[in-house]
């Protein structure tokens, strides 16, 4: 196997991995007063910094798995947040390119407003749908704690599993490997 390939295999491992440790500790039946409507969504910060850092890694078919399973054990409406958050991740992969020589406020910027984007979009096909809106508080409350964990979460995957910011190089490499 050559190095490029055992790379995105171990990180895509990695990143189904700790989506799978995040959905078992929201699925834990422990309760804090107030955790509920403070909770971030993690899973959403970890994708998108990790489709920006390494998206010959994590394809829409393993982001489409994990938050289909998400919503099936969290019983949100089957397939909803996860299309929502593949085109999103569609976005943001189109917009990589243009994010390579950009400074990391650039990136953040980027990112909330597709996590605004998401949020809304969820709440409002919620109605939609007639699957029943959540309050707009916890929803507003998630949404701003999400986008506060986004730099952690970037900053302890660059720390913690070394991942960076494909090269121009490293880019035209995994296109041709691929």
């Amino acid at each position: 196997m050559e190095p490029s390939l055992v790379n995105r295999l171990r990180v895509r491992g990695l990143y189904v991995g700790l989506a799978f440790l995040i959905l078992f500790v929201q699925t834990l039946p422990i309760t804090f007063s107030f955790s509920h409507f403070l909770a971030p969504d993690v899973l959403l910060a970890i994708t998108f910094a990790w489709v920006l850092r390494r998206p010959d890694a994590i394809t829409p078919l393993v982001i489409g798995v994990v938050f289909l399973a998400n919503d099936f054990i969290l019983h949100r409406p089957p397939g909803l947040w996860t299309a929502i958050v593949l085109i999103a991740c569609v976005f943001l992969q189109g917009r990589i390119p243009r994010l390579k020589d950009a400074v990391y406020s650039i990136e953040f910027g980027l990112v909330i407003g597709m996590m605004i984007v998401c949020f809304l979009g969820y709440q409002i096909l919620l109605v939609v749908t007639f699957s029943g809106a959540q309050p707009p508080l916890p929803s507003i409350l998630q949404l701003i704690t999400t986008i506060v964990i986004y730099p952690l979460v970037t900053f302890g995957s660059r720390r913690m599993f070394g991942l960076s910011r494909l090269s121009t190089t490293d880019r035209n490499i995994g296109r041709v490997s691929s």
